[in-house]
């Protein structure tokens, strides 16, 4: 009996450890597709550029962080976002801006709750 509960311990432990893996290649793949998205947006020549990569990344970050376990991903390679926690860990912001000219930025955000 003792060793049928152990098995059943033991396998469940492997199953999360291979989910998150499975997890943490998917944040990394989509942190990946997202960085040279927020770097076009601060760094592209033209406004249009920026304008169209500032859509893009719109759309993925928001798909990326509905999928579960994304709160737990720290996103640190996204050098160009701000990403600040709540410190009760409930909710963190997102957070950037859009160049159109000299005297003109729009600021940007996303709020994922944990």
């Amino acid at each position: 009996m003792k060793f049928r509960f152990l098995i059943t311990i033991v396998t469940v432990f492997f199953t999360k450890v291979l989910f998150a893996q499975t997890d943490l290649a998917k944040f990394k793949e989509k942190e990946t597709q997202l960085r040279p998205l927020a770097e076009k947006i601060i760094f592209a020549n033209t406004f249009e550029t920026r304008l169209e990569a500032n859509t893009d990344f719109v759309k993925n970050l928001v798909k990326t962080l509905e999928l579960s376990n994304s709160f737990q991903y720290p996103f640190d390679s996204l050098q160009t976002i701000s990403i600040e926690n709540a410190p009760d860990n409930k909710f963190r912001i997102f957070t950037w801006e859009l160049q159109k000219d000299d005297n003109y930025f729009r600021q940007y955000g996303a709020i994922q709750m944990n």
